[in-house]
């Protein structure tokens, strides 16, 4: 297997690192330079970005919340593989998150039906592969049994 090889996995660890580097920080200063952009229009406009009751936001504050914490729990080297494996995992259900985020918050890119349906694409693509993905492994492991 990829893990058993540790020259295929080195391989591939390496760009998956520096992607998950970039994708954090990306991630994390998100709600930073959006709150930027409703400061320089006005400060009510701002304070209200903050403070919210806005359910697409909401998702996205959970999701960034957790998406931090994975990230310090994953990068722990002492963690069992398993364990590893785990917060890993658990990177699906902020994944779903973020489609939440994406699908209840207003969003002017959006606006641009192009734009749009690139971004659903690969979201929708994204998460029916995490999905089958989960059904075949299930599958062979039941026909490997």
């Amino acid at each position: 297997t990829l893990f058993k090889s540790s020259k295929k996995f080195n391989y591939l660890y390496s760009p998956h690192h520096l992607l998950g580097k970039i994708s954090a920080i990306f991630i994390i200063f998100h709600p930073f330079l959006l709150s930027v952009r409703f400061f320089y229009r006005s400060f009510q406009r701002g304070i209200s970005f903050i403070f919210h009751n806005h359910l697409g936001v909401i998702f996205g504050e959970i999701a960034l919340v957790g998406t931090i914490l994975l990230i310090v729990l994953s990068l722990s080297k002492k963690l069992p593989k398993n364990f590893w494996k785990f917060f890993h995992k658990l990177f699906l259900l902020i994944f779903i998150l973020i489609i939440c985020h994406i699908l209840f918050t207003k969003n002017d890119l959006l606006k641009n039906i192009s734009l749009k349906i690139y971004i659903y694409s690969i979201m929708f693509g994204s998460l029916g592969y995490i999905i089958y993905e989960k059904i075949r492994k299930k599958i062979s492991k039941n026909i490997n049994k």
